[in-house]
Parts: structure tokens; C-alpha cells; sequence
């Protein structure tokens, strides 16, 4: 069983979702103190462990059906993201919109505690 970092995917999802004004704090981030985009997903797939559990089916099986499909849907909608974007230009993108509701999902859903 792979030992997922709930707190990671946590941090990372509340990025995406803009919880408390995220998306400016990607613009407005203090010199030497940055968090972007890259590192969000990162944080929601890899650092966290979520994406090996996605792929082992570990995350249909401990969370169900519907984690497991918003989940993809997140990483769907994540991979229709430009790379290499100005964060000023990334948050102004109509998909993010459809990154926040699928953050704003998974945030909302039993596997955070709701």
C-alpha cells in the first residue's frame, strides 16, 4: 500500500483551488520565496504520492469511485495548461477556472474530511 502525504496534496490542491488568494501570492511572492504553478502539481501528484496511487488504482479502492475520478479529472484539466507561463498570465486563463472547481471538488470531498 503506498503511503500517501495527505497534508501535501492538501497544500497543493488549495493552490489550485485559490484558496485565501493563492493565484496573487504566485505573482506577489516575496524575493527568494516562491510558489508557482509547477509546484502545486507537484505537490497534488508526485511529492504527495497521489499520482502512484492513481496508477496502483489505490485511490478508487481506499476513497471510491468519485476521488478517483475527480482526481483525473484534475490532472486532465491541468495538462490543457500552457507551460512556461507568466503567473499573471496563467491565472488570467479561462481553464483555470475549471482547475479551481476541481480542486475546489477534491477539497470538498471525504478524503480531506467533509
Amino acid at each position: 500500500m503506498i503511503d500517501i502525504d495527505l497534508q501535501r496534496a492538501k497544500d497543493g490542491l488549495e493552490e489550485f483551488a485559490n484558496e485565501n488568494g493563492k493565484w496573487q501570492y504566485w505573482i506577489n511572492a516575496p524575493k527568494g520565496e516562491i510558489w508557482t504553478f509547477e509546484e502545486a502539481w507537484a505537490y497534488v501528484f508526485d511529492d504527495s504520492r497521489i499520482g502512484s496511487a492513481l496508477d496502483a488504482g489505490e485511490i478508487r479502492e481506499r476513497y471510491g469511485a468519485n476521488i478517483h475520478n475527480y482526481f483525473r479529472e484534475l490532472s486532465k484539466v491541468l495538462k490543457q495548461v500552457p507551460p512556461n507561463l507568466k503567473p499573471e498570465d496563467l491565472i488570467k486563463l479561462p481553464v483555470m477556472q475549471k482547475v479551481k472547481s476541481a480542486a475546489q471538488k477534491l477539497l470538498n470531498s471525504k478524503m480531506f474530511g467533509f
